[in-house]
């Protein structure tokens, strides 16, 4: 018998539990004899619903609205049988294949949460609902889960492919590489498992479509996987810094007024960029130097994707047109990115005098607070648990005030699920995954989100509001994650080399782009 530990909503105004304390509770509950623990429990839920009348209790909502909105769970470690009693969890397909091992290769990232086994690297909070997902899983379906971990998935796959070895059930891996295994027509349609049920909200149906060609679905993302979670890019600044500066608008009002756009942040990064270092020129390696962002280069083409642009069109039945040449939304989005996030004395960056010299690179001018803004993922958050200074969140910015809506440019890095063709039992399979999805987003996705993200990484309310926005507007590219013609290297070395024109740099390689795309199309059958 488990103890369930439920967070619910508190008036405003309240503070957040401390992650720690949480803890200890499922380590007491952990040492207790299943009577004592039952005792216990009652225990439990009569002194939590004392502090929520007092407003002790509170926790930050999960992230929710659009097609990937989900009815927000509450973090619990309830037992196997109370799980399907939401309406949400009913006519989970059923199974029993006397504990058959399910191989599936995973490949570990160095900056995020990436294991699907109890780990030091996920803490106790997710450690512990992996290791209960697992077990649920394995009672309820009847299977063993033998998780390997290796270096190169792709190859993995291919050989067990090409070798007809045909052991591997499932895989997790960067989404830019599964798209190869997608192009050699090496990855199962998910939409032909009848057992998958990608329309539920534990598979976003809003990301997956986003890479979805035609009809066919051959990558999903999930909580099976915390990598996706982990990839959202958004804007962080120095909350301690932004208060010395008056004439700063506050970002968080900027983002409910709609007004955070690409021309703001170009606006006050000129600010706090220009007040210091009379010279003129910065080294992002000395101490002297304030920028008013700091970025990795390669997130320029990420937040291009930010601003609703895109290369390539798409006919009605979702399939990639062949490219022509660039609109001039792309060239104007290409020139805002430019100016701001590639101008030396504003922001640093790989162009900067002395970025190869740091060891974490972005993090340590950030974190020595001697930047406004950082763009980055949300995974790296857990970097700057430690900081002196608080520090805020907000979207990535918008072209100007008329784009629609925020939109989260999602990392083409970020992992995605394949079924690779040849699985040893796809009806099998399928039952195993639709499990395992729904398990963990009851289970690890508000461990993640409402304890990890929320409290151990960031405990600003505001914060937390804003992470909301970001999870409901997340977004990928398609021609960004599959790369058509080396597109996204294209334009990450224009940005690096400073190039203004990108319509002729993109245009060149036209032919390069569209042979790609034709080569997906063919090993896909849909042309």
């Amino acid at each position: 018998m488990y103890l369930s530990i439920i967070y619910q909503s508190a008036p405003e105004n309240t503070t957040p539990p401390d992650a720690e304390d949480t803890e200890e509770i499922y380590m007491i509950s952990s040492e207790l004899t299943n009577g004592k623990r039952r005792t216990f429990a009652r225990f439990i839920t009569a002194l939590l619903a004392i502090l929520m009348i007092c407003g002790v209790l509170c926790a930050c909502s999960n992230p929710s609205g659009g097609p990937d909105a989900t009815t927000a769970p509450v973090a619990s470690t309830t037992a196997p049988e109370a799980d399907t009693t939401d309406s949400i969890y009913a006519n989970l397909p059923t199974g029993n294949y006397d504990k058959a091992e399910i191989h599936i290769l995973n490949n570990i990232s160095g900056w995020a949460l990436t294991t699907m086994e109890s780990s030091e690297q996920l803490g106790d909070t997710i450690s512990d609902a992996i290791t209960e997902r697992n077990s649920m899983l394995e009672e309820q379906v009847g299977v063993t889960l033998v998780i390997d971990t290796v270096s190169d998935v792709l190859s993995a796959v291919r050989k067990d492919q090409d070798t007809d070895t045909t052991c591997i059930d499932f895989f997790v891996d960067a989404s830019s590489s599964n798209v190869k295994l997608v192009a050699e027509s090496r990855l199962v349609d998910l939409k032909t498992l009848s057992d998958i049920n990608l329309d539920k909200e534990w598979w976003y149906p809003r990301s997956t479509q986003n890479l979805a060609i035609g009809d066919g679905v051959y990558m999903v993302f999930s909580d099976i996987h915390l990598h996706y979670h982990e990839s959202f890019y958004v804007s962080i600044f120095n909350k301690d810094m932004l208060a010395k500066y008056p004439s700063l608008e506050d970002p968080y009002k900027l983002v409910r007024d709609g007004k955070w756009t690409i021309g703001k942040l170009n606006e006050m990064m000129k600010v706090v960029a220009s007040d210091l270092d009379a010279s003129g020129k910065k080294d992002i390696s000395e101490s002297t130097s304030i920028y008013g962002l700091v970025a990795h280069t390669n997130a320029g083409y990420s937040m291009m994707v930010g601003f609703d642009t895109n290369v390539l069109s798409y006919d009605s039945k979702n399939i990639p047109q062949h490219f022509d040449s660039v609109n001039e939304r792309y060239i104007n989005a290409y020139n805002k990115v430019k100016d701001t996030m590639f101008n030396t004395i504003l922001c640093g960056n790989q162009t900067s005098d002395g970025f190869s010299k740091l060891t974490n690179r972005q993090h340590t001018p950030f974190s020595e607070e001697r930047s406004l803004f950082m763009y980055e993922v949300t995974g790296t958050l857990k970097e700057h648990r430690d900081d002196s200074f608080s520090y805020g969140i907000v979207t990535s910015p918008k072209y100007d005030e008329e784009q629609a809506e925020y939109i989260s440019p999602i990392t083409c890095s970020a992992a995605s699920i394949g079924v690779p063709v040849g699985c040893p039992d796809l009806e099998r399979v399928a039952v195993v995954l639709e499990n395992m999805a729904a398990i963990s987003h009851k289970k690890i996705k508000p461990a993640y989100y409402n304890i990890t993200l929320c409290y151990k990484y960031n405990k600003d309310p505001e914060a937390i509001e804003m992470l909301d926005i970001v999870y409901k507007n997340g977004r990928f590219d398609l021609a960004y994650v599959y790369n058509f013609g080396s597109v996204r290297n294209t334009v990450e070395n224009a940005f690096k080399a400073g190039r203004s024109d990108i319509s002729s740099e993109v245009t060149r390689a036209k032919k390069i782009i569209n042979k790609d795309i034709d080569t997906t199309l063919r090993g896909l059958k849909l042309n």
